[in-house]
């Protein structure tokens, strides 16, 4: 994964969600850039809901509108563990292995 460089950088969103999600701005992209890199390096189930936390607070701290900043939140919070790393928490127990 490489962040920072691309100027076509946006939030992670679904395709169809950017029609009603404005481009964000580059304070907002920096926040969503350490939340993407957060992802990428995975880790535990408490560090997952920190790194959504500082989303949500970073976002608000940018200025962004508190409901379209709660609606990143939730849909990190309720779709995001798939993208977590590799969809597993280093804190759970590998069953079957």
């Amino acid at each position: 994964m490489t962040l920072g460089t691309n100027a076509d950088f946006h939030c992670t969103v679904p395709r169809a969600l950017r029609l009603v999600i404005p481009v964000e701005t580059p304070e907002q992209l920096a926040v969503c850039q350490g939340h993407d890199l957060a992802y990428n390096n995975g880790g535990s189930k408490r560090q997952r809901a920190v790194a959504d936390a500082k989303l949500l607070l970073g976002l608000l701290e940018t200025g962004i509108n508190e409901e379209l900043a709660e609606g990143y939140y939730l849909a990190v919070r309720a779709g995001g563990k798939s993208h977590w790393r590799d969809g597993r928490y280093t804190d759970e127990e590998l069953s079957d292995v």
